[in-house]
C-alpha cells in the first residue's frame, strides 16, 4: 500500500504538468491520464496524445521526442511552482488506445 504523502505528491504534480503544458507548451495537444509515484525519487506520468496528432508510429514518436525535449523546462516548471524539497524524475509514459 502506497503512503498518502505519495498520494498527495501525484496529485499536486499532475496538476502541475497539465498546467504547464496547457499553459506553456501550448504545440503540444496531451491528456496526463494519471502520475504514479513509483517510489520517494521516481514519478511516472502516463499520458495521451490529441486524435489529431496520432498519424503515424513516427508521428507518435516525434511527438514524445518533443515532449521529452520538454522535460527541463517541466522540471523548472514544477519547481517554481510546488515548495517540493525536491523534484521527482519524470518519466513519461504514452497510452495508445485502439478505437
Amino acid at each position: 500500500m502506497s503512503h498518502p504523502r505519495d498520494h498527495k505528491i501525484a496529485k499536486l504534480l499532475k496538476n502541475c504538468i497539465c498546467e504547464f503544458f496547457h499553459n506553456q507548451a501550448s504545440h503540444f495537444k496531451i491528456v496526463v491520464d494519471s502520475v504514479i509515484m513509483i517510489d520517494r525519487k521516481n514519478a511516472q506520468i502516463l499520458y495521451r496524445l490529441d486524435h489529431q496528432t496520432i498519424e503515424s508510429e513516427s508521428t507518435i514518436s516525434d511527438a514524445h521526442g518533443r515532449i521529452m525535449a520538454e522535460l527541463p523546462k517541466a522540471r523548472k516548471f514544477i519547481a517554481d511552482q510546488l515548495n517540493l524539497k525536491a523534484i521527482p524524475n519524470l518519466s513519461f509514459s504514452i497510452l495508445l488506445q485502439d478505437d
